[in-house]
């Protein structure tokens, strides 16, 4: 019955221990976002950047309210009997009966549970907040990370779209390099690609060893 808490747990601190072990690169991914909406801010490439950035929200939303939602119910299960028992006491007092009161996590506390049951269920409620608030936050963060590098490629489509500026076939085709806009633009979007590779294999190593072994 310890086994599916115990994984869980386990899980957590292989999230929390490689965060912390790679503080560095997760503060130097948080800074070239911050560099990049600092860069993009004007026009439609800030647009793009706001529309990933509510759907990242939005998802992150979703996933904290499955996860704390799924989790409720388990945590208020062990309320049950106490409600029981306000209800059923006299009853039980007539039949010299007893309810057992469970707790969250079926484990050996090593001292009296009944004298200690809300000292207990208190202790085990926080315990699995702690929990609940790694994977939620850990998890959103490396999602914030990913959606950041889908709008970069976004921006990167946006800026190949629309690379000649106008539909007028009147153009020089072959204009000095240093007054060809297209040329420069496309020379951006390289560049600009070849730093969205950088970052994307930045948040891999960043995650690499949680993921593999979760």
């Amino acid at each position: 019955e310890s086994i599916p808490p115990v994984t869980i747990d386990f899980l957590a601190l292989i999230k929390l221990v490689n965060f912390y072990y790679n503080a560095d690169k997760m503060k130097k991914l948080l800074l070239i976002i911050e560099d990049d909406w600092k860069r993009f801010g004007t026009g439609e490439e800030l647009i793009i950047l706001r529309n990933f950035g509510e759907d990242c929200r939005k998802k992150t939303l979703m996933y904290a309210g499955c996860i704390t939602g799924s989790m409720t119910p388990f945590l208020l299960a062990p309320l049950v009997s106490l409600v029981m028992e306000s209800i059923s006491n006299d009853e039980m007092m007539a039949s010299n009966e007893t309810i057992v009161r469970p707790l969250v996590f079926h484990v050996e506390y090593l001292v009296d549970v009944e004298k200690w049951y809300f000292h207990l269920l208190i202790h085990s409620w926080c315990a699995t907040l702690y929990v609940i608030v790694i994977f939620v936050g850990i998890d959103t963060i490396v999602l914030t990370y990913v959606t950041h590098a889908c709008s970069l490629i976004a921006i990167i489509s946006y800026r190949l779209e629309h690379l000649v500026e106008n539909d007028d076939l009147e153009v020089d085709v072959n204009p000095p390099m240093s007054q060809d806009k297209s040329y420069r633009k496309l020379v951006q979007c390289i560049s600009q690609h070849a730093k969205v590779i950088e970052y994307v294999e930045m948040v891999e190593s960043a995650n690499t060893i949680s993921t593999c072994l979760q």
